[in-house]
């Protein structure tokens, strides 16, 4: 009976998680024409740079991938899906994570009421970098 206990309480601790938990987060660029345009918003995880210069001229397209350090940060790239009109932003808020996933927290924003826009379709983003930590393989985009 004891061993059954012993080996319970084992497994239990295995299968702890961290609780999530307030990382820094630094917005490295966003736009208003990212090259994919997703029905929907979508983040993107990537965690070393020959993956960052594929995603980074396969998602956004825009000139050369800014410069990460990818020995201390991760980046996560958050498409804010087709939108008919010019004046819309991603603007990330925060970050959080647990031990294998990285939750952004980021709001889509329309044009402001009454403004004057472009009528051409666009597709807001961001990328923004957290620390890196080894365990994190995924990510979250809260909204």
């Amino acid at each position: 009976m004891n061993i059954a206990v012993f080996v319970s309480l084992l497994l239990l601790a295995g299968c702890a998680t961290v609780p999530p938990a307030p990382v820094e987060m630094q917005t490295l660029a966003s736009g208003s024409y990212a090259a994919t345009t997703p029905d929907a918003p979508e983040a993107h995880f990537v965690r070393d740079a020959a993956a960052f210069r594929v995603a980074w001229a396969s998602m956004i397209g825009e000139g050369e991938a800014p410069q990460v350090d990818f020995e201390s940060s991760s980046v996560v790239i958050l498409l804010g899906g087709e939108r008919l009109t010019g004046g819309w932003t991603v603007e990330p808020q925060s970050a959080q994570a647990d031990d294998t996933t990285v939750s952004i927290t980021a709001v889509i924003k329309s044009p402001p009421a009454r403004s004057i826009v472009t009528h051409a379709l666009t597709s807001p983003w961001a990328v923004v970098v957290v620390p890196k930590r080894e365990s994190l393989r995924s990510v979250r985009w809260e909204r």
